[in-house]
């Protein structure tokens, strides 16, 4: 290898043919010398230190970057013409004057040659040299792995059996172990649903490898509504209502943290309708191939198997004396003699806290004895966020450094330019319903912009609010992309390669405590298509934000003050929610809520009606903002601009601005 290609490529010299190309995949031989092994003499003699070679000059004609990249091992045709060297004058080797030290690969290989040294002297076939390939394993071929997309199906999957087939091989055994189907002759007329294999490696806090999984899902999307499934909600708990518990668990020292993770949480609820489905790809059963499963547990995938499961769980936990929240149902509170707890729930996650630790054993032992479950560390990744929980010094930071670096892997962004802003001052994001013209739909054939927009949106509404204004101008533009919306989400990733390290972090003591305080904020007609304005809010509860929002309003403002009058009430609502959900835990805070505002015209129309003229087309919705000052939970409190942390959500702003509110927000790195 001899450097990258801008199309995320290697630049690749082939010694025996003479030639340079590119390719894409590509497996280093970490166990082979390396070239710049120093010889017997001690000198290190690297490969550019002579110029007899004209060939390792030689011009390169570069591809489009829309070109598509030969494989591994094959030259591109027209990459480089085969030079006429007759008048070439060979010069003689011009030896290197520089201290030679040896280079990280070199070092980074000789691991690899003790290894291969012992297998030679148990007379691998690998390492003897005989032709045979090293066997492949799991361990051997992780590196490899980690640097090639997550296969997409059972034949993908096939290319790397030594990875993959034990996942497999043990999701089968467990989903025939758990009576999950019965095989039956297909009756006539049923509809049989297909099912496939979806794959997924899972990562620790710093991003390594854990293990490889494999999950048989049914294709839901093939059923018929009313025949194969009824009901299909089911609800998992709010990201604010866990950042919430967070904030809780932080500001007293005497709560317990505990997590759980329910082991193939939709294989304990029972199929409750006749459904049918194909046998796994890969696994019929020998001499019984025409035959179909009939369904007896809530398969993944079955567009009713996460309402069953959830209904499972709720009759189980009532059972066990938890009372779920009418703020947030998937949240739910118990109280013993040994203490109170609080559990939430997010599909098969399991996250609770404890006042005392024997209630903190009560709760966990009663999941257990229901489910079979596994312990989870209380410094672990869930939800794609990384918990980081330092009991004694009343600290939590959740981060999404690994989910983040293997987005800008995904979409080719790892070695960029970091940039000091999500997005450009001043630069409009517009959604355009007029058709691309053919070399826009060139450009934009490859670009996986809707993937990019969700994996940004995905980290905004976790761990990033910093990203929640440029995301949501980005989403406004997924029905018809174009190559500036692509290089706008090209620049809000490249931001983001500057602050992989970002994190929130609660502090007991900090800020107000667990009490929210709530700062909101609006821009005028910035939607320069709809011109409706956009409202933004932050809550922040024990020195970090806890819920925050960048949200285009429904309809059209006349004024700036409509517009941050609008915004008043849209954070009003989600105050008095708030409270209510800390009412529900039997954690009352002193009303009324603190809202702040920097637009004095709205302030004052929030306590009265005056100016009646001006207000009078108002949406009746939008007065609910006015009554609840009028009862005494919400007090409107006047803020300057500059001191607004909503601000960030309702525009793009310089560096300096930026910086200052996401400083001011409790983002640190």
């Amino acid at each position: 290898m001899v450097g990258y290609n801008n199309t995320a490529g290697y630049h690749l010299w082939d010694p025996q043919a003479r030639r340079l190309f590119y390719a894409r995949d590509v497996v280093f031989e970490e166990g082979a010398g390396h070239w710049s092994r120093a010889p017997a003499g001690g000198e290190l003699e690297m490969a550019g230190d002579t110029e007899a070679d004209p060939l390792l000059h030689a011009p390169v004609t570069s591809k489009s970057d829309n070109a598509d990249l030969p494989p591994a091992g094959e030259a591109e045709g027209d990459a480089v013409p085969e030079p006429d060297v007759s008048d070439v004058t060979t010069v003689a080797p011009r030896r290197s004057t520089r201290s030679h030290v040896p280079s990280t690969a070199l070092q980074d290989s000789r691991a690899s040659q003790a290894d291969e040294a012992a297998a030679k002297a148990a007379r691998e076939p690998w390492a003897m040299g005989t032709g045979k390939p090293r066997k492949k394993t799991r361990a051997n071929v992780a590196s490899s792995i980690q640097s090639t997309p997550v296969p997409q199906s059972y034949q993908e999957a096939m290319e790397h059996p030594e990875v993959w087939m034990e996942p497999m091989q043990k999701e089968y055994a467990s989903l025939v172990g758990r009576e999950t189907w019965v095989l039956v002759d297909k009756p006539p007329g049923a509809n049989v649903v297909d099912c496939k294999w979806v794959y997924a490696v899972k990562y620790s806090t710093e991003g390594e490898v854990i293990k490889w999984k494999a999950r048989l899902v049914a294709k839901g999307f093939q059923q018929i509504a009313g025949v194969d499934f009824f009901e299909t909600y089911a609800g998992v708990v709010r990201y604010e209502s866990l950042r919430m518990l967070f904030a809780i668990a932080v500001e007293d020292p005497g709560w317990f943290m505990w997590a759980m993770d329910v082991v193939s949480a939709y294989l304990n609820a029972d199929m409750k309708e006749t459904v049918y489905m194909r046998q796994p790809p890969g696994f019929t059963v020998p001499g019984q191939e025409d035959k179909v499963c009939r369904m007896l547990k809530s398969l993944y995938g079955f567009m009713q198997s996460g309402r069953n499961w959830s209904d499972d769980l709720d009759e189980k936990l009532s059972l066990m004396q938890w009372v779920r929240s009418r703020a947030d149902p998937a949240v739910r509170l118990r109280i013993t003699d040994s203490g109170k707890s609080i559990m939430a729930v997010y599909t098969d996650d399991i996250r609770g806290l404890s006042t005392t630790a024997a209630a903190a054993d009560e709760a966990q032992a009663g999941v257990k004895a229901a489910y079979e479950v596994t312990d989870v560390p209380r410094t672990s990744v869930s939800l794609g966020m990384a918990i980081e929980y330092n009991q004694d010094a009343g600290t939590l930071s959740i981060s999404s450094r690994a989910y983040l670096e293997r987005v800008l892997d995904r979409y080719g962004m790892s070695n960029c330019n970091p940039k000091s802003t999500p997005l450009p001052v001043g630069t409009p994001i517009m959604a355009s319903k007029e058709p691309l013209s053919d070399h826009e739909r060139e450009f934009m054939a490859d670009k996986p912009y809707r993937e990019a927009v969700g994996s940004i949106q995905h980290a905004a509404n976790t761990t990033r609010p910093d990203l929640a204004f440029s995301a949501g101008r980005l989403a406004t533009c997924v029905a018809n992309p174009r190559p500036e919306h692509w290089k706008a989400a090209q620049h809000v990733l490249a931001y983001v390669k500057g602050t992989l390290d970002y994190k929130i972090t609660y502090t007991r003591g900090g800020g107000t405590g667990i009490k929210p305080i709530g700062w909101m904020d609006s821009d005028f007609a910035s939607d320069l298509e709809t011109r409706r304005s956009t409202s933004g809010e932050v809550f922040m509860m024990s020195g970090g934000p806890v819920s925050w929002s960048s949200k285009r309003q429904a309809t059209v403002a006349l004024s700036t003050v409509e517009a941050e009058y609008v915004s008043l009430t849209r954070s009003a609502k989600q105050a008095v929610w708030m409270y209510s959900f800390l009412a529900e835990l039997q954690m009352s805070q002193e009303r009324p809520a603190i809202l702040y505002c920097d637009n004095t015209g709205a302030a004052a129309l929030a306590k009265d009606a005056k100016g009646h003229a001006r207000v009078k087309h108002i949406d009746i919705r939008e007065h609910y903002i006015r009554e609840r000052v009028a009862a005494g939970d919400i007090e409107v409190q006047r803020v300057e601009s500059t001191g607004n942390l909503a601000d960030i959500f309702t525009k793009a702003l310089p560096r300096d601005a930026h910086l200052a509110l996401v400083r001011a927000l409790g983002l640190t790195d």
